[in-house]
């Protein structure tokens, strides 16, 4: 179920790329963890990291979306207010019914999809629109591998 990142996922905006190489790797913890009977004692960190890194993420691609006037901005927002919303459930769960086997499930099956669905479709989507308004340069770096 784990991923492996590879330059084929890069956006080739560092800074988003770096966020998206780090959530691979939290994922790919969680998947071990789960492979190891171990998913529940990750979960809490997991959980913990994700409330973290959508807050700084999301808001640097506003940021982004902004400054670019990139026109899916609208469409953009709501898949992260869907995702947000995704992870604040799951979270409210765990903190009724305590850290479960299936919380794990659940979560690890949650960012699969959101890395295949959304970092490799409407993250790249953001990043050649960002290119083709040449703003690389305005603050954000940016590479073509990952």
């Amino acid at each position: 179920m784990g991923m492996e990142w590879t330059a084929r996922l890069a956006v080739g905006i560092d800074d988003i790329d770096a966020q998206h190489q780090e959530l691979f790797r939290r994922v790919n913890g969680l998947v071990t963890a789960m492979g190891e009977r171990r998913g529940r004692e990750e979960l809490a960190e997991v959980v913990a990291f994700l409330r973290a890194y959508v807050d700084v993420h999301f808001a640097a691609e506003a940021r982004l979306m902004a400054r670019s006037r990139y026109p899916g901005r609208a469409f953009h927002a709501a898949e992260h207010a869907h995702f947000r919303a995704q992870v604040e459930e799951l979270a409210a769960r765990i903190a009724a019914e305590g850290p479960e086997s299936h919380h794990a499930v659940k979560l690890a099956g949650i960012l699969c999809e959101w890395l295949r669905q959304h970092v490799l479709l409407t993250d790249r989507q953001l990043a050649d629109h960002v290119r083709a308004e040449d703003l690389l340069d305005d603050g954000w770096r940016g590479g073509g591998e990952g």
